[in-house]
Order: C-alpha cells, then structure tokens, then sequence
C-alpha cells in the first residue's frame, strides 16, 4: 500500500489519481493512433474522446451515489462532484460513456461501430492501469483469504492487519489479458463492426462477476440477497453481449456475397 505517490509539503499527488490519469492517457494514446490509422476526423475524435472522459467519470461517480445514497443524502454537493478522485462504481462509467459516445458518434457524424470498437481495447487498458492505483490506495480490497499471494493492508484500509484477497491485482490481470485478446481482434477483416465491443462487454461482464465473490468492501444493497448491484449489471452485459454478437453474426452472414 502507498497512497500517496509525491508529496510537497501540503501538496501531493495520490496514487490512485496517477494511475487513473495515466490509464486514460494511454487509452487516449491508444485510440488516437487507431483513429489516425483509419483517416479519421482528428478534431472530432479529440472531442469524442474529451467527451467519453467526462461521462465516464460522471457516470462512475454517480452509481457509487445511487448504490451508497445515505451516505450522501446530506452531502449534496458531494454527490455532484463527479470529478473527485473518489467513490467510484467503474460499471457507472462504462454504461455512462458509452451512451455519451454513441450520441455524439450520430451528431458528429462518426462511424459508431467502428469507434466502438476502436475505444473497447483501450478502455480495458485504462482499467489494467487503473486497478493498480486501486491495490496502491488499498480500496476495493478483498475478502479475508488464507491463500499464500494474499495482502495485509496497513490502515487505513478497510481491514487493517487483515490477510485479504488482492482483488485489484485479480482485475488488474484479467483486464491485461482482455486488453491483448481485443487488440489482436481489432486487426481482424473477418469479424463485424462492433463486435469488438461486444466482445470487450461479455468478457468483462465474466471478468467483474468472478472478482466480485472475492471482494470484502461494501458491494452496495444486495438485490434478491443473492447477488451485489455489480454482479447483476455484469450478468445484463454478458446477456446483452451474447444477444448481440448473433445478430451482428446473421447481419454479417446475410450480406456477405
């Protein structure tokens, strides 16, 4: 654990703010070279991705006020503030950027699923990047684990002293991994427009789900006592994904010559 990154005297940075500015530089570095690769608008790409930037962190903040509401429901001014570098649901964030992105890819006009496709890679970049500020910080830890490559976090983290799953890391990992298996998937001619993201939805939708029997933090209120909000939104991407990858498919297959 080691929160703070760089200190200066009463200033510093924190590593979970470095980490998440250095995850979405790469996924701006990422994105810019494949839109660039395509011939694509710059001036309206840089907006698209300014604006997938701010739903995101709006998005990813405002689920974390809607699943934690009473500890909000006197600090107003603080369930606004979207861009703190705190309370965060990344599930927010996703669903929030990517109905912003899809709106303005039909105002610009800008192919939307070729974009959609272009921004699934590097969202799960950003996410690998991310989750190690999340293990530096010591939030999002996991749930008591006797397991050899299990953490102790000093306090003030949640369990203090306490051997704990490295959840972070788990997502870390797997994001690493979705992120390589999208990226080699982008470069193929033989699949449809959008798919990649479908892809990056279904296996994240796994990936999150999995981790979430492992975490040890608040989940949220529990729906039906079964399953945290998390898990429920994951299943409903995994669902969504598998509806859409067949119809992508049979639209691909009824065109196809």
């Amino acid at each position: 654990m080691h929160p703070i990154l760089i200190q200066l005297g009463p200033l510093y940075i924190s590593s979970y703010t470095a980490a998440i500015a250095l995850g979405f530089l790469a996924a701006f570095v990422y994105t810019g070279r494949e839109f660039d690769r395509r011939g694509f608008d710059r001036a309206r790409t840089s907006q698209l991705q300014l604006l997938i930037l701010l739903a995101g962190m709006a998005g990813s903040h405002w689920l974390h006020v809607l699943l934690h509401w009473r500890e909000y429901a006197n600090q107003p001014l603080a369930a606004l503030a979207f861009w703190m570098p705190v309370g965060r649901v990344y599930l927010g964030g996703f669903l929030g950027a990517t109905a912003v992105a899809l709106a303005y890819c039909r105002y610009a006009p800008l192919p939307m699923a070729i974009c959609a496709d272009i921004a699934a890679p590097s969202v799960a970049l950003a996410q690998s990047i991310g989750r190690l500020g999340c293990f530096l910080a010591g939030c999002c830890y996991g749930a008591p684990s006797d397991l050899p490559w299990s953490v102790t976090f000093p306090p003030p983290a949640g369990q203090p002293g306490v051997a704990v799953h490295p959840t972070q890391l788990y997502e870390s990992a797997a994001t690493l991994l979705l992120f390589l298996g999208l990226h080699r998937y982008l470069g193929r001619k033989d699949r449809p427009d959008g798919d990649v993201l479908v892809a990056y939805a279904f296996f994240y939708g796994i990936i999150r789900f999995g981790v979430e029997l492992f975490r040890g933090d608040s989940r949220g209120t529990w729906v039906l006592g079964t399953f945290s909000p998390s898990q429920w939104i994951a299943l409903i991407l995994v669902l969504a994904a598998a509806v859409s990858h067949r119809r992508l498919a049979a639209r691909a297959q009824a065109t196809a010559p």
